[in-house]
């Protein structure tokens, strides 16, 4: 195929942490992993899973939006997601 002959993808594995308050005082964290892509190489010829609806989908939720230190941020959805080690 095409994306075989194509550059790698490059992007950064991440942790973003959010703090605020919630609405009776106490603190809150919340957090989101994932990937930045910072150059998308065979990406742009192939999708992964592109035989499997699904794994598409679960794909682009792993993908997080580019991002810095201090930028403001909003929270159209939160979903609790907790766990114990």
């Amino acid at each position: 195929t095409v994306a075989s002959q194509m550059k790698d993808a490059i992007g950064n594995s991440v942790t973003v942490k959010i703090g605020g308050r919630a609405s009776d005082g106490r603190d809150a964290e919340f957090s989101a992993s994932g990937k930045t892509i910072t150059f998308h190489g065979f990406m742009k010829a192939y999708v992964e899973g592109a035989d499997d609806p699904n794994a598409e989908l679960d794909d682009r939720e792993r993908r997080l939006p580019q991002v810095a230190e201090g930028d403001a941020l909003s929270a159209d959805e939160i979903t609790v997601d907790g766990h114990a080690t």
